[in-house]
């Protein structure tokens, strides 16, 4: 065996045992930025927004469940979602909250959407957000849509759900009611 390769043989192990630990702690070890994303979900933290015609409104009611359900006009599964999400906030009666945040780039998107669904305008404790600059997305690190974040009354996150869900199916009454029963 060479001179020169007995040193690179030695070192060879040591350094790969120094790879293997240093990956094993940096796993351990929680991702700053994802740690961060992820704490600013946990609490709902909104007291006012603005509505997708930029009037203001006041969110925060004691004793309502809150639903933040990101969607965009172009979405198929958000499309099937909204009737089911309208009907869920009516069997509800104001005990629970959706803020239906639309991720389209024009308001005009958003305005043919709410031509397609009059009953969203109607129905109390159900608002419609238009998210321009993204700043919820980035909020709450929304990956794709439809996406919906579940919050308990005193404002704790209870679920997130990524993709499309029923509303209006008997888990669904029963995990709202559950939600809504707690005080």
């Amino acid at each position: 065996m060479k001179a020169y390769l007995k040193p690179v043989l030695f070192l060879l192990p040591v350094i790969i045992a120094i790879a293997f630990f240093y990956g094993v702690y940096q796993d351990q070890k929680p991702a700053p930025a994802r740690q961060s994303k992820l704490e600013a979900t946990k609490t709902l933290g909104l007291e006012r927004a603005v509505d997708w015609k930029g009037k203001e409104i006041l969110l925060e009611e004691p004793d309502q469940v809150v639903v933040v359900h990101f969607w965009a006009s172009w979405c198929g599964p958000c499309v099937h979602e909204f009737p089911e999400l309208i009907e869920m906030t009516k069997r509800h009666s104001g005990k629970v909250l959706v803020l239906a945040i639309s991720e389209d780039k024009e308001i005009e998107e958003v305005e043919v959407f709410v031509k397609s669904f009059p009953q969203a305008l109607e129905t109390p404790h159900f608002q419609i957000l238009w998210d321009h600059d993204r700043a919820y997305m980035k909020r709450w690190s929304v990956e794709k849509l439809p996406e919906s974040f579940i919050y308990t009354p005193d404002r704790q996150l209870a679920k997130r759900i990524s993709g499309a869900a029923s509303w209006i199916n008997e888990d669904a009454e029963s995990y709202f009611k559950q939600l809504t029963d707690k005080k």
